[in-house]
């Protein structure tokens, strides 16, 4: 699989995983604030993408990777663009 293959899977992953989580906040009545968090490649192999609400605790290992929030203002269409641009530059990507 070519590296932007791989890297659009990961975003994939995140944008499902913050559109569950808003999607289980709202439904508790909570107005989320999806925070991207990251793993850096670890011996060649690829990292990860995620969210997490600010409410959420981060389990180790997860690096945040901007201290911009993404809130409720963005359509769940639009969380892979979200995503995808502050996810450009990670260390997410290994030598596969």
């Amino acid at each position: 699989m070519k590296s932007w293959e791989r890297f659009s899977d990961m975003v994939t992953v995140a944008e499902e995983a913050g559109q569950e989580r808003a999607r289980q906040l709202v439904r508790e009545g909570r107005m989320p604030t999806l925070y991207l968090y990251y793993k850096a490649t670890d011996g060649g192999k690829d990292g990860a993408l995620t969210m997490f609400d600010d409410s959420d605790t981060v389990p180790e290992g997860w690096t945040l990777a901007t201290s911009e929030g993404l809130r409720c203002n963005l359509s769940y269409g639009e969380y892979w663009s979200w995503i995808r641009a502050r996810a450009l530059t990670l260390p997410i990507l290994g030598d596969c």
